[in-house]
């Protein structure tokens, strides 16, 4: 008599029963990652946007601000000259507040004579400007200074690298000594500009007088005086054909500089009495 072999019972649908789950908890699983990598990336595209908003902002609220300084500026020499006041009173705009939109800037108008050109700049007073900005030695500072001295002198053309006038304030990564941490340190202190009168002690601000004072003790305590007479630091300056102009953008809890360089003469064609001779791109300065 032959038998007929008969599966348990319940034994083969408890096991397919198993692999499906199995096969929906790693569904679940894969799911769940790839939505938390959707989300992740989700968070950083909206924070790049916001990024790409908040420096859009302020290339074009620092601009428009850097403008509308000039153009008050420019308005007071007219009046001023129209009135017969002596070029050293006061009366010129160096700094100035503007709303524009939701977005408040602050703008600082620096007579380019009041920062140091680091290629015409006193040998002593650049030590003074290294050691007190870059906390360096007095002798490593000296040593630089006498680097930047070097580089600069003609009799060295033809034997290697020379610092020639500065195009943009890296050029002084060229100088021997020199690095990115040092130059940032003192990046608010020289120009990057040709053109314009050599350093002007009474049109330097505070606190590039302060750090460069023991060059010339005499001089700086004579403009240190003459501020405190008058309560700030007065028309010096004022006459300068080149001058920095610092656009403080204050948007999304972040204060963005934008910093333009600017001539007065106007460009061929044009009805401004002014024209920017470089821009450098914003970057954020304080956090709110």
């Amino acid at each position: 008599m032959t038998r007929e072999f008969l599966p348990r019972q319940g034994r083969q649908p408890v096991r397919q029963a198993g692999v499906a789950l199995a096969m929906v908890v790693w569904f679940l699983a894969a799911m769940s990652l790839l939505v938390a990598g959707i989300v992740h990336q989700g968070r950083i595209d909206s924070r790049l946007t916001q990024a790409h908003l908040a420096r859009a902002k302020a290339v074009a609220s620092g601009d428009g601000a850097s403008q509308l300084m000039m153009a008050q500026f420019t308005r007071a020499q007219s009046t001023r000259a129209q009135s017969g006041r002596a070029p050293g009173e006061q009366g010129r705009v160096m700094r100035a507040s503007f709303e524009l939109g939701d977005t408040e800037v602050d703008v600082t108008l620096t007579p380019a004579s009041g920062l140091l050109d680091i290629y015409s700049a006193p040998p002593q007073v650049l030590a003074q400007l290294f050691a007190r900005r870059g906390n360096l030695p007095m002798g490593e500072a000296q040593r630089l200074a006498d680097n930047v001295v070097q580089l600069r002198t003609p009799v060295n053309r033809g034997e290697g690298p020379v610092l020639t006038r500065m195009s943009t304030q890296e050029d002084m990564l060229k100088v021997p000594g020199f690095n990115r941490v040092l130059l940032d340190a003192l990046r608010d202190d020289i120009r990057a500009v040709s053109g314009g009168a050599g350093f002007n002690w009474a049109a330097a601000p505070d606190e590039l007088l302060s750090a460069v004072q023991g060059a010339n003790q005499r001089a700086a305590d004579r403009v240190m005086s003459r501020r405190a007479e008058n309560g700030g630091p007065g028309a010096a300056g004022q006459n300068d054909s080149h001058y920095r102009v610092d656009a403080v953008v204050h948007y999304g809890g972040r204060s963005w500089l934008r910093r333009r360089w600017v001539v007065m003469s106007g460009a061929p064609g044009s009805r401004l009495g002014w024209r920017f001779l470089r821009t450098e791109s914003p970057r954020v300065i304080a956090q709110q």
